[in-house]
């Protein structure tokens, strides 16, 4: 079986769907107009919903995409969608859609948490980045890399202790708690 794992790009206070996102939708319906037999889901928080919709109203002739949105971050997208949907032997073939500044990072990480028993490809989007948005994604694939560290694609019970003890969501204590996963994540390797 085939997924297609179209991944949030985000939206706007209002709801709306950023130009990344909508992006990403367009290309992975194309995707999923040439394998119509594939499943679609949107991955990735509260704009998942939205992605949906959109999905829906724009492309009316393909099958309404499932929705994965209780994460906060690309490791809990892809833990949570093989946890959901892909395991077990659900479905071993997996496209991700992204664009072309997250699609490195993206695919790193979906390779690590689902392992070599599903063929990973990337799809990229284009998107108009820029040089500070390409530094905070080259920060986010560091804190991706703490965040595995240690962690095999079989560890799911391991490394959903971990998520819950670092999510992201308290703006105000980010830092600190960055500060914290990354001197935890350096005593680990440390004793290793």
């Amino acid at each position: 079986m085939s997924a297609i794992l179209i991944l949030n790009g985000g939206a706007n206070e209002h709801g709306e769907l950023n130009s990344d996102t909508t992006g990403r939708i367009d290309l992975g319906m194309r995707l999923a107009s040439l394998r119509p037999a594939a499943t679609v889901i949107m991955v990735g928080g509260q704009s998942a919903t939205i992605m949906r919709d959109f999905a829906a109203e724009n492309y009316p002739e393909i099958q309404t995409p499932l929705v994965e949105d209780q994460s906060c971050d690309t490791i809990e997208s892809a833990h949570n969608v093989k946890l959901e949907y892909l395991s077990p032997d659900k479905h071993q073939d997996v496209s991700i859609v992204t664009t072309d500044y997250h699609g490195r990072r993206a695919g790193w990480i979906f390779k690590r948490i689902l392992g070599n028993g599903y063929d990973i490809d990337v799809h990229l989007a284009s998107s108009t980045h820029s040089p500070l948005l390409q530094h905070k994604e080259q920060v986010q694939f560091a804190i991706a890399r703490l965040k595995l560290l240690g962690l095999k694609p079989e560890d799911d019970a391991k490394r959903a202790q971990r998520l819950s003890r670092f999510r992201f969501r308290d703006r105000d204590n980010s830092v600190a708690n960055l500060i914290q996963f990354v001197d935890t994540g350096l005593n680990t390797r440390l004793k290793a």
